[in-house]
């Protein structure tokens, strides 16, 4: 794991070359992490693969639980694709294409950090029982909840509106989906 990121930093050191790439074109990170939980998996990755160390790290030690809140926003099919006879445009053929890909790794991305917390839990009931003795050492659990726009009733959905992926969006809709987000987080039974 350490290898890969000695690899990964010399590869960004490739960006200081200003005589060889004198522009930079930045893309949103949802192409490698959409939901941002690779990068959690990665820092637990640097900490020795081990839970134990990452809270030691973050001065989380005494935590007894831990809540991952996944929001996915991920954009919605168009259901106007399968309402036309004409062909859709490229352009919406490749949206379309990228939002089946990204739901697809998005839901890898859910089942591979749900697959770390019975190791992860049992890796910091080890360390901690040894190293604290404390009479409540066991007390850890992991949880995640999952928030999704998809999850919205159809009122909601209208009201939203199909939101297209984009570098910058009104302040009208990032209110409403503020709103959606809270609406979708309150009626969360893992939340409640």
């Amino acid at each position: 794991k350490r290898q890969k990121r000695h690899i990964d930093a010399l590869k960004v050191k490739n960006y200081r070359d200003d005589k060889n790439l004198k522009y930079l074109h930045l893309v949103d990170g949802g192409v490698a992490d959409n939901l941002g939980i690779r990068s959690i998996i990665d820092i637990v990755a640097f900490h020795n693969d081990n839970m134990w160390n990452t809270m030691q790290t973050y001065g989380l030690k005494n935590s007894k639980k831990m809540v991952f809140i996944s929001v996915n926003a991920a954009s919605f099919l168009n259901p106007a694709n399968g309402a036309n006879r004409v062909v859709p445009s490229t352009a919406n053929v490749l949206d379309t294409t990228t939002t089946i890909q990204s739901n697809k790794y998005n839901t890898d991305t859910i089942d591979l950090l749900k697959s770390q917390f019975p190791r992860w839990k049992k890796q910091v009931q080890q360390s901690r029982c040894k190293e604290l003795k404390s009479k409540d050492c066991e007390d850890i659990e992991f949880q995640l909840i999952e928030i999704n726009l998809e999850d919205l009733n159809k009122n909601e959905i209208t009201k939203l509106g199909i939101v297209p992926t984009a570098l910058e969006l009104p302040h009208k809709t990032i209110e409403q989906l503020k709103t959606a987000g809270k609406s979708l987080l309150n009626r969360s039974e893992g939340f409640q």
